[in-house]
């Protein structure tokens, strides 16, 4: 009897694909993760956690420390900031407990971000398509693949507590919020509105631009659950963006936020119109650049319209208008621009990384929808048999030879690159051994004036602000609060082993 051969798209099954991307995404992470257990304090860390910190240290009671974290919180919403949740997080920050449990930064990051990407995509994709389940696999490898490989600020979105707590966590917050509005419109079960409730609160006092895309995702749900649908039930979800609401108020009219925005603050209707148009223009650029230099989203592209165009059913879709879906996905990457176009002010180091996650989560299911559209419409006339064995397995082949021509250009901006740089070189363990000489230095008790080698900046993954010559300098002072020293200075290497010995 002979034997049947196996086509080719058999070999090139979703398993196996989806075990192809599963590996490099692993493989260009592992540089990251080794990463995650070299991670310290620093700059911003050191000044919010220095109240809560120098209670831990000289005894105080659960009372003392509760108190330190209140009055520095209503100090910094006074004086410098609005996120008043943020800032109470920041009093918190790891290293307030021991320098080496700053380590817990990056797996926070983890589980908000990459547990909330992969709670959110695994959720609506088998809310949306029916086909096999080993179809989620390529698709949520390749995301999570140009997710964490190309965002553009790793240390902001990683490694620094301060900024991964302002826009990392409240963003995969929402991704998680959003699954329990669902769940809740699905199931009636209460727990779930709680839930979206407690999340959202917490929100309002977060980082601006998340909490634009929070309120706008609840709203259009509200508006199409309610008038579309007919779902009254819905509108027991204005409950959490009232709350939302709210705290994002408090927030906007902190005193902290005028003395930072200066005398032009406040509210403008000629600067809503502004800013309106300077989010389109912003967005569009940011779209543009990401393309160019996201380069994992010409493998995303494919993998996506390949999984999104097996797993639907054409007798079942319903994607009839591509065109107000891929506008409002335009528009919804636009608007996390507007507080800053609105203030008129320099945005931090995680403000890029929220723009480029709502792109890529607009972006992936605009182009999962058009491709729903592309098989309702012409599915039949392609027919099963002709993207099975031809279609698919030369998207497949091409995506590859794609990947492995240009493998030098896909990999030479990643965050997996920048770390196996940063630890082949020895520049970790250089940074290793000079952060635990630091703090010797900085912890010895007999010493009040303390005097450290200097560190440059230049850090790889880590955020690191260089203690300076200048005692009255903001990072020299905010050491020197943390650790309770009188003053902290830095001098060159060569003069510091020269007065004090190696």
């Amino acid at each position: 009897m002979e034997r049947k051969r196996k086509k080719l798209s058999e070999y090139l099954s979703p398993k196996v694909t989806g075990i192809m991307l599963s590996a490099l995404s692993v493989l260009l992470f592992l540089p990251v993760l080794w990463c995650f257990f070299f991670d310290y304090a620093n700059g911003d860390d050191l000044y919010e956690g220095a109240a809560a910190h120098r209670v831990l240290v000289e005894g105080g009671g659960i009372r003392a420390f509760f108190t330190a974290v209140w009055d520095w919180a209503v100090q910094d919403y006074l004086g410098w900031e609005g996120n008043w949740s943020s800032i109470i997080l920041w009093c918190l920050e790891p290293s307030i407990w021991g320098e080496k449990v700053y380590l817990l930064t990056p797996f926070i990051a983890v589980f908000f971000l990459i547990g909330g990407s992969v709670f959110f995509l695994l959720h609506f994709a088998k809310k949306y398509h029916s086909g096999e389940k080993t179809l989620l696999i390529p698709v949520i490898a390749a995301f999570l693949l140009t997710l964490t490989q190309n965002m553009p600020n790793l240390k902001n979105g990683f490694f620094w507590y301060t900024g991964m707590v302002n826009y990392v966590v409240p963003f995969g917050c929402l991704l998680y919020g959003l699954v329990f509005a669902d769940r809740f419109l699905e199931s009636r079960k209460k727990r779930y509105l709680v839930l979206l409730c407690l999340i959202f609160a917490y929100m309002g006092g977060a980082g601006y631009p998340p909490i634009v895309l929070a309120f706008e995702f609840l709203a259009l749900l509200v508006l199409w659950q309610v008038f579309v649908k007919k779902e009254k039930r819905a509108l027991w979800l204005l409950l959490p963006l009232f709350l939302l609401g709210a705290g994002f108020v408090f927030s906007a009219v902190s005193p902290g936020n005028a003395v930072r925005g200066g005398e032009d603050y406040g509210f403008s209707a000629g600067n809503v119109f502004t800013t309106l148009l300077g989010c389109i223009t912003a967005g569009a650029k940011g779209m543009l650049g990401y393309f160019l230099h996201a380069r994992f989203l010409y493998l995303l592209i494919p993998v996506v319209v390949l999984a999104t165009y097996q797993a639907s059913d054409e007798k079942k879709l319903s994607c009839r208008y591509p065109i107000p879906v891929i506008l409002l996905a335009f528009l919804l990457s636009c608007s996390v621009y507007a507080p800053e176009i609105y203030a008129k002010d320099d945005v931090s180091g995680g403000v890029p990384d929220t723009y480029f996650f709502t792109f890529l989560f607009a972006f992936t299911i605009a182009l999962s929808y058009l491709t729903g559209y592309v098989k309702q419409k012409w599915g039949e006339k392609i027919g099963k048999d002709l993207f099975a064995d031809k279609i698919r397995p030369a998207v497949i082949i091409l995506a590859a030879a794609v990947v492995l021509i240009f493998g030098r250009h896909f990999i030479a901006d990643t965050s997996g690159y920048l770390c196996y740089h940063f630890i082949a070189s020895g520049q970790l363990s250089d940074f290793d051994a000079q952060m635990k000489e630091r703090l010797a230095l900085l912890n010895d008790p007999e010493v009040t004036d303390v005097v450290l080698p200097e560190m440059n900046d230049q850090q790889g993954p880590f955020m690191h602000m260089p203690v300076t010559s200048d005692p009255g300098s903001y990072t020299s002072r905010l050491t020197a609060m943390f650790y309770g020293k009188n003053s902290v200075i830095a001098i060159p290497r060569e003069e510091w082993e020269a007065l004090y010995g190696k």
